[in-house]
């Protein structure tokens, strides 16, 4: 990610966190890849309100509640990629998770809401 891509990916960052009410971070392979498969974008709220909007967090479904997560925020703020083009053609990854998960993870702050 040049520099340049990455001021616009935190200045787009730090008006959606407002907007929605919660922090979004850099994750994934984007932290210590030179050239990464993706850019990962990570909302994180807490894990009641995210089982309240995309049902609950069990063994079995799972995957479903983070389909239906993605398909919320993505409908939403994927003007980030207006702003950015493709990124030097990396694709962006948008996700939301609850704030129990990943939490040891490594992740850059993006944004946060003030």
């Amino acid at each position: 990610m040049t520099w340049s891509k990455f001021i616009k990916l935190r200045e787009w960052a730090k008006v959606a966190s407002q907007e929605i009410g919660y922090p979004i971070y850099l994750v994934g392979s984007t932290l210590y890849k030179e050239v990464p498969r993706d850019f990962d974008i990570v909302v994180v709220i807490p894990q009641k309100e995210f089982e309240e909007r995309f049902g609950k967090l069990t063994e079995n479904n799972w995957k479903e509640a983070l389909v239906n997560s993605f398909n919320f925020y993505v409908g939403e703020y994927w003007d980030c990629k207006e702003t950015l083009g493709e990124c030097g053609r990396v694709p962006l990854d948008f996700k939301v998770y609850p704030d129990n998960w990943f939490v040891d993870e490594d992740r850059l702050l993006l944004g946060e809401p003030k």
